[in-house]
């Protein structure tokens, strides 16, 4: 892999809990968290003083540093129950039969709601409906096969997509989307491999020896290392964007076709800090838990507010303005093309707009198709055997219940 760097952490420690003993991070979880020290990876004319930030939980100052605390409520098993920032209170309830969210609602100032969605599950823990308080046009249900695949989802034309339908054969390949008037049909051939897509997308699909996509028939073509990482990515030189990773795989530089981009991910695979070496504006990512909280440039903080999957929904001015609001179809492509500088959107991860892909770490992901672009680098799983036939499948073809954590 290329040369790169990973951000620093704390050393964990262990603590008592009911009798046994779990590992802790050097700070006290409950009560403050850190954003990681980037200052070992930057050069010296990028390195900055405080490579260290806190935020405290119930904190007195947080009427005056609002861009260095939060407050947070955990209910008697430790589960986040509520947290509040300077812009958002998030609520968080259990559905009865299972451990997933039922209700989640959030607000800016109370009086000026940016969201308010109740989320509703079966006995699985399958998401039946979406429910928005605020704009009916936002709201959604959904049905699954006796596998647990999402096989419909309805919600509203305009800012939904009307009545959708989804397909699967025997091996967990999806072979129809149907959206309203947009439709996709997936041809496979005898080694289940994806080689045609007809109707809202026209592709004719291409792969190398291991597997991996280099090519649609729409003049991108996709060139990978030997360890299976998207490196080029081009329709012609002067279009050509290439990505370098560091001894572990993670990507640390994106260049070519107006980006030249350093980034900095942390081993818990949360990108932590953005640097523009064309401009050298910096941008750090806060997040709570894996949910990105908000983005910090020069004096500029934005606030995001997401849904339970982490994907940002809505997003705030440090004023609580709203600068957009956007769905995403259930296997996250966007239907309302939000123009902001943010760049990670479905489950959080970054999108790579000039490639329409979503990068998940081990793998990229075409959030159109629905599914990856290389095969999964785990063979079949006896804990999973049902799902496991799908090798490019994306979360066992239910992305409302499921999220891939690192491709």
């Amino acid at each position: 892999g290329e040369a790169g760097c990973r951000v620093q952490y704390p050393e964990p420690r262990l603590y008592q809990y009911s009798g046994s003993t779990r590992p802790q991070d050097a700070y006290n979880s409950a009560v403050n968290q850190w954003r990681p020290k980037l200052n070992a990876c930057l050069p010296p004319w990028q390195s900055q003083a405080n490579g260290w930030n806190s935020y405290r939980a119930q904190h007195a100052a947080w009427a005056t540093q609002q861009q260095q605390y939060q407050t947070a409520l955990a209910d008697y098993n430790q589960r986040l129950a509520q947290y509040n920032t300077a812009q958002a209170t998030y609520n968080q309830q259990l559905a009865q039969y299972h451990t997933a969210l039922a209700a989640y609602n959030q607000a800016v100032a109370a009086s000026q709601p940016v969201l308010d969605s109740v989320w509703t599950y079966d006995g699985s823990g399958n998401v039946l409906s979406i429910t928005d308080g605020i704009d009916a046009s936002y709201n959604r249900s959904f049905g699954y096969d006796g596998l647990d695949r999402l096989t419909v989802a309805t919600a509203p034309a305009g800012n939904g997509w009307g009545n959708g339908t989804l397909h699967y054969d025997g091996n967990g390949n999806l072979t129809r989307q149907a959206f309203g008037n947009w439709s996709i049909d997936y041809g496979y051939d005898t080694t289940q491999q994806l080689k045609t897509v007809s109707g809202g997308r026209n592709y004719q699909l291409s792969y190398d020896s291991s597997g991996n996509v280099t090519s649609r028939g729409d003049g991108l073509l996709y060139q990978y290392d030997a360890a299976g990482n998207l490196r080029w990515a081009n329709k012609g030189v002067s279009s050509q964007i290439e990505y370098r990773y560091d001894s572990a795989g993670t990507r640390v530089l994106s260049q070519g076709n107006g980006i030249n981009r350093l980034e900095f991910t942390g081993a818990d695979g949360l990108l932590y800090q953005e640097i523009n070496l064309t401009t050298g504006a910096v941008k750090d990512f806060i997040y709570h838990g894996r949910t990105k909280l908000a983005d910090i440039e020069g004096a500029t903080t934005t606030w995001y507010h997401s849904d339970p999957l982490g994907s940002p929904l809505a997003a705030t001015d440090q004023n609580g303005l709203l600068l957009w609001h956007t769905p995403y179809h259930p296997y996250g492509a966007g239907i309302v093309a939000a123009t902001d500088k943010n760049t990670q959107w479905f489950t959080g991860k970054p999108y790579e707009n000039k490639v329409g892909l979503y990068y998940y770490g081990a793998r990229w992901y075409d959030p159109v198709l629905g599914r990856f672009m290389a095969m999964d680098p785990v063979d079949w799983k006896a804990s999973n055997p049902i799902h496991s036939f799908g090798r490019y499948t994306y979360a066992n073809n239910n992305p409302l219940r499921y999220v891939d954590p690192d491709g």
